[in-house]
């Protein structure tokens, strides 16, 4: 079931990529069963892959982004690579950055910029080399070979026995440091009790801080169950109330998947504005509350001339800030549904078409990889407030499409007397 889990979760995570204005030009699009991309092959552009195995031993002199069951990486390439899959395995050369997710990522080759991993099981083995810093999110996690910049790792349970160059920073309740382990900066870890690290063969340059903190602290749910049911409650209601918006506002619905596939930053910077806009207007809602409040205080005291425009402002306020306030709320809501009915709708390949169709079965689906992708530890708050952001402003984006007058409307007819 994990496996899935993050199959279903990577799915997400190519489509987006695939959103994505501007990368049709100059981009080598690949699905197969395989791919071989053998020590004789140079690819001069940015690359991307979708198969059940995917092994890359030659260059790829762009970005790389694959999805696949099992990636291994031994080859070169020049920029950014994003690897996710179950299996992941670079013993290669990346000369930009390496965003890795997987149920289990391996680095045992080299990476000249900044490391993201997040899985079930995360190595850096002693051979692996990172140039600049490591953030690995994950349940167990092994840092055994040279991070020369800083390191955030947050896991179940984490082993350190290779060397960093930074500060490190921890989030456990199980943290082990075990000879030759090095770290030339401070050491600041997080955790429920004080640990007493062993001292023989490990050296730490800096001081060493713990942070106490309890799971809640943390936002972590204190059972898998409650975890699960939340998960779950916010599926079903989600899908639900997709169902009765699409059926409610379809051209809406379309429009919006339009936007969001073919303007997808524009929609982001939309849904960033929007909340700000929110925000502002319930700051209003509760300084109208408050003034009403106050204005009732002081008609009850008989300071009339105060109380009363007071009240009669708050009176006027409070209606358009509390529509506005609602309004904006739903926007931002159905923002992820707007988000999961394109990922549906692409996966079941009917983006094809001038417009996506607001199926439920493409709901279905899109809204389970949201929950998904949404329920990664620690990144997954990130992609939640991208998701809803975009979809929010592409919401308002189709409001505006839709009320624009039809440019395809018949032309007046000609009367015969003007003939």
């Amino acid at each position: 079931m994990r496996g899935i889990r993050w199959l279903l979760v990577s799915a997400v995570f190519v489509t987006v990529s695939f959103m994505l204005p501007g990368q049709s030009v100059g981009t080598v699009f690949k699905k197969d069963d395989r791919i071989h991309i053998s020590k004789l092959h140079k690819i001069e552009d940015d690359y991307y892959g979708l198969a059940e195995a995917v092994q890359i031993d030659g260059t790829i002199d762009g970005e790389l982004t694959i999805l696949s069951t099992m990636c291994t990486v031994q080859g070169v390439v020049t920029r950014t690579a994003n690897l996710v899959g179950r299996d992941i395995d670079h013993s290669g050369t990346i000369r930009g950055s390496l965003r890795a997710f997987g149920q289990t990522v391996e680095i045992n080759g080299r990476v000249l910029g900044s490391t993201l991993a997040s899985g079930q099981y995360v190595k850096i083995n002693q051979s692996a080399r990172i140039e600049r810093d490591l953030n690995a999110y994950a349940s167990e996690v092994v840092v055994a070979g040279v991070v020369s910049g800083n390191a955030h790792v947050a896991a179940t349970r984490i082993t350190i026995t290779g060397s960093i160059g930074g500060d490190v920073e921890l989030r456990s309740d199980d943290i082990s440091l075990l000879p030759p382990a090095i770290i030339d900066g401070n050491l600041t870890y997080t955790s429920e009790e004080e640990m007493v690290f062993e001292t023989e063969g490990v050296t730490v340059l800096g001081k060493i801080d713990w942070i106490p903190r309890t799971l809640q602290e943390e936002g972590e749910p204190s059972s898998p169950l409650i975890g699960f049911t939340t998960q779950l409650s916010y599926f079903l209601a989600a899908f639900l109330f997709g169902l009765i918006i699409t059926r409610l506002f379809r051209a809406h619905a379309q429009e919006a998947s339009i936007q969001l596939k073919s303007r997808f930053s524009v929609s982001l910077a939309a849904g960033f504005v929007s909340l700000i806009v929110l925000i502002g207007f319930l700051i209003i809602l509760v300084i109208g509350l408050g003034t009403a409040l106050a204005g009732r205080v002081l008609l009850s005291s008989g300071e009339a001339i105060i109380g009363s425009p007071l009240l009669i402002a708050s009176v006027l306020v409070i209606p358009v800030a509390s529509f506005a306030s609602v309004a904006g709320s739903i926007i931002l809501y159905s923002g992820s549904i707007a988000f999961g009915l394109v990922i549906g709708s692409v996966l079941l390949r009917k983006s094809q078409s001038p417009t996506l169709s607001a199926s439920p079965l493409a709901l279905f689906i899109g809204m389970a990889l949201v929950t998904l992708v949404c329920s990664i530890p620690y990144v997954g708050i990130w992609l939640y407030a991208i998701i809803t952001l975009s979809g929010a402003g592409a919401i308002l984006l189709s409001i505006r499409e839709c009320r624009r007058p039809s440019s395809t409307s018949p032309p007046p007819s000609v009367e015969s007397g003007d003939q």
